[in-house]
């Protein structure tokens, strides 16, 4: 049932119905950060801006009742999540009108990724399952261990890491496995896959390159690269930790900036340049900046917070969640802070989605909370 609260709906996801309907959408966010490249950059969004950002509010907050770590997609309308008591959500991106849940056996930490009519994600109970976006059970892949690791598709193809050290190509219809590679460590991040190679990190330090179609190696870097952060591929370049960048091709290392070594969350890239949130490595956790081409630190931001969610890029602006529980909305050029909102509880490994001029993210509180501009008046 959903309870109005100073212009604000919370919905019950106990209490709300199994369907309803769904308003189109002309711009999704399909994937942990918006695709297979990983860049975390929406192109198509207008209505949020430097100069309109500072007016967002709290449109609608699904309650959950659980963690929520799985970031949010939308793709047609509907936002996808899951929680960290095994719930995988569909609701209407617009309303927050629960449509269906699905219990999953084990915790829902993977982000969902929503292809041709398909959601597919992990669980901790070593699967990956296939949804239809009515809430059907397609098929599950049972693996060696938790799924954490968001899918990825591709050309009908899911790829996607697990703590059995393998990182799978799955085929996206029937879940038949076509091949895995592994690397003798876990794989919790998101594999980016670009110009028919898959990236991804291990827990063992390493970066790997495999081949999309067969799974063999293109190239390795051994190192203490990884945390728990996928890799992202723009800018002729494939970064990691954020700064990290190597050529895609070779793996050649073409510049490291010790600045940002501590991240947890993915970085983000727009308009030439890379964003990520650092720890802080014990001092300050900040939000920075670098150029992409070079890793010249550009601008940082001192957060109030230790920050392992990883930054949304659109139009202008730098969107970033820390565990200080507050979402913080960045201009991309300098830096400066437009915005901010405390949710009321730790935004741990929840990354924002934006689409269609609205923000989406999770938080430990139980709940998937949405901001979008006040409606103009009519006349």
């Amino acid at each position: 049932m959903a309870v109005a609260l100073v212009a604000v709906g919370t919905v019950s996801a106990a209490s709300a119905p199994s369907s309803s309907g769904v308003t189109t959408s002309q711009v999704n966010w399909p994937e942990f950060l918006h695709g297979p490249y990983h860049d975390g950059y929406d192109p198509s969004e207008t209505a949020l801006s430097p100069s309109t950002v500072a007016k967002l509010r709290l449109d609608f907050r699904i309650a959950t009742g659980s963690g929520v770590d799985s970031s949010p997609v939308v793709a047609n309308g509907v936002l996808y999540f899951g929680t960290r008591s095994g719930y995988l959500y569909a609701a209407n991106a617009t309303t927050g009108t629960v449509l269906w849940s699905r219990q999953l056996g084990g915790e829902v930490d993977s982000t969902p990724a929503v292809a041709k009519g398909v959601v597919y994600v992990g669980s901790a109970d070593n699967k990956v399952v296939a949804y239809t976006v009515k809430g059907s059970r397609l098929w599950s892949f049972t693996t060696g261990g938790d799924v954490n690791s968001s899918p990825i598709v591709v050309n009908n193809v899911v790829y996607v890491g697990s703590f059995d050290d393998n990182m799978y190509a799955l085929n996206a219809t029937t879940g038949t496995k076509l091949w895995s590679f592994t690397t003798g460590n876990w794989i919790s991040d998101s594999p980016a896959v670009a110009n028919g190679i898959v990236y991804f990190e291990s827990l063992d330090g390493g970066m790997y390159a495999v081949n999309a179609t067969t799974g063999s190696l293109v190239w390795s870097s051994p190192g203490p690269y990884v945390w728990f952060n996928s890799p992202i591929v723009a800018g002729n370049s494939v970064f990691i930790n954020g700064v990290y960048s190597f050529n895609p091709t070779s793996g050649a290392l073409q510049w490291h900036q010790s600045g940002g070594d501590d991240a947890y969350g993915s970085p983000a890239y727009g308009n030439g340049n890379l964003f990520v949130g650092d720890q802080g490595g014990g001092a300050s956790p900040e939000v920075q900046a670098f150029r992409g081409s070079t890793g010249k630190l550009l601008w940082s931001f001192a957060i109030g917070g230790t920050v392992s969610s990883s930054p949304a890029v659109a139009n202008g602006v730098v969107y970033i969640g820390a565990q200080n529980g507050v979402i913080y909305a960045l201009d991309e050029s300098s830096g400066h802070q437009l915005w901010s909102y405390k949710t009321g509880s730790d935004i741990l490994y929840s990354s924002p989605a934006v689409a269609n001029g609205m923000v989406y993210i999770g938080s430990d509180n139980g709940s998937l909370d949405a901001f979008s501009l006040p409606a103009a008046p009519s006349s």
